[in-house]
């Protein structure tokens, strides 16, 4: 013998799945609209390319022996950073792209890209860590044949 209840037991087993798989689907709608518009690309073949492309120029200074160091001292408003780019085999090229980034993992909107001065054989920079806690600094340096990149975590304490 069923009771009333008992026939509702699979409407409502039911109803709750569907419930749980549109909030669900709500919340990646959310995370997907909160990311910067340079993660999502339309050319998902260009973005193919595009990987191998860096993955040829990253073996090919590999094959090189480049390498990139990377000093920090702690100043008033962050951190004083030094690139040191090194070449234990071919020859840095003269015109050595250097770049730096300063990301924030959980915080998407304080990343920036830092200007580097160069000084020698070094590039300084002066970077802004606003906030205590984990950063991350990824540094580049190379030209458009091969290029090394490294990424360094900086915990900021307060």
């Amino acid at each position: 013998m069923t009771t009333e209840r008992d026939s509702l037991r699979w409407p409502i087993a039911l109803a709750l799945t569907l419930a749980a798989g549109l909030a669900v689907s709500i919340a990646f709608l959310w995370i997907a609209a909160r990311q910067p518009p340079d993660l999502l690309r339309e050319d998902g073949w260009g973005s193919g390319a595009e990987y191998n492309a860096d993955a040829r120029a990253q073996r090919t200074a590999r094959e090189r022996g480049w390498e990139l160091e990377l000093r920090a001292e702690r100043s008033a408003s962050g951190v004083h950073v030094e690139l040191l780019p090194k070449s234990a085999g071919a020859p840095l090229p003269t015109a050595l792209d250097v770049r730096l980034r300063r990301e924030r993992p959980e915080r998407t909107d304080f990343d920036a890209d830092v200007a580097l001065e160069p000084a020698g054989g070094r590039w300084v920079a002066d970077v802004p860590l606003p906030l205590a806690g984990r950063w991350i600094l990824v540094a580049r340096a190379g030209d458009a044949d091969a290029w090394v990149e490294r990424t360094f975590a900086l915990e900021v304490t307060p």
